[in-house]
């Protein structure tokens, strides 16, 4: 009678098949394998970005104080071309005319970094104040974003850093290929004007290559900055 089925020798045969090819492949598959945090940080680049914006371009929270000694308007009521400023962009740090926002919370040096915990809709936020000249916040119970200045405010803005997993007790540390090679933190300038850059190199290159999906060629390129 003919037997069906496999011998021990040809399953262990196959096994070894298997695990060979697996060893092969296993490496190109990690390459390509998709950057789980990348998406994560764009994500956040996108939400500062488009708060930021917001803030910049509502009249009522930034605006622009005119130089007392320049006329604001003319006799047809139009702005006057010639007006000159005090401020620009963040720097205008007066306290905006929004009930909403109608504190000294959101005055001084602390006015961006307070204003954008409430435009985050963060939890558990720690606000600036002028002697800890920082704000803090958890965005969806995994997320810790802190905001600083970076002195002096009129000419280098805000810094802003986000955690992505800040339970974790090994991983809080930016990227450096030597000595952070698996960063869970990524930081970020806003300049005066609201303009958003990546400051450590991953986040660099997180930003200039926004579409690529190769883990690899991304810490590749960020090693060599």
């Amino acid at each position: 009678m003919k037997k069906h089925g496999f011998t021990l020798a040809e399953v262990l045969i196959a096994l070894s098949i298997i695990a060979v090819g697996a060893a092969i492949l296993a490496p190109t598959y990690l390459q390509l394998k998709p950057d789980r945090y990348k998406f994560k940080v764009l994500n956040c680049y996108k939400l500062m970005n488009e708060a930021t914006q917001r803030l910049l371009s509502n009249p009522a929270i930034y605006y622009r104080k005119p130089v007392d000694s320049y006329t604001t308007y003319l006799s047809n009521g139009m702005l006057n071309p010639n007006t000159q400023y005090g401020c620009n962009g963040l720097n205008c740090t007066e306290r905006p005319t929004q009930a909403e926002f109608a504190n000294n919370a959101y005055t001084g040096q602390c006015k961006y970094p307070n204003l954008m915990m409430a435009m985050l809709n963060l939890e558990n936020v720690t606000q600036c104040t002028v002697s800890k000249p920082e704000a803090s916040g958890i965005m969806q119970g995994q997320i810790e974003w802190r905001i600083e200045l970076i002195p002096p405010v009129s000419l280098n803005g805000y810094a802003i850093v986000i955690d992505l997993d800040p339970s974790s007790n090994g991983l809080n540390c930016i990227y450096n290929s030597n000595n952070c090679p698996n960063p869970d933190r990524f930081s970020f300038r806003v300049s005066p004007s609201g303009d958003i850059s990546g400051v450590d190199s991953l986040t660099q290159v997180y930003l200039k290559n926004m579409t690529n999906t190769d883990k690899s060629c991304d810490f590749n390129q960020a090693a060599q900055q």
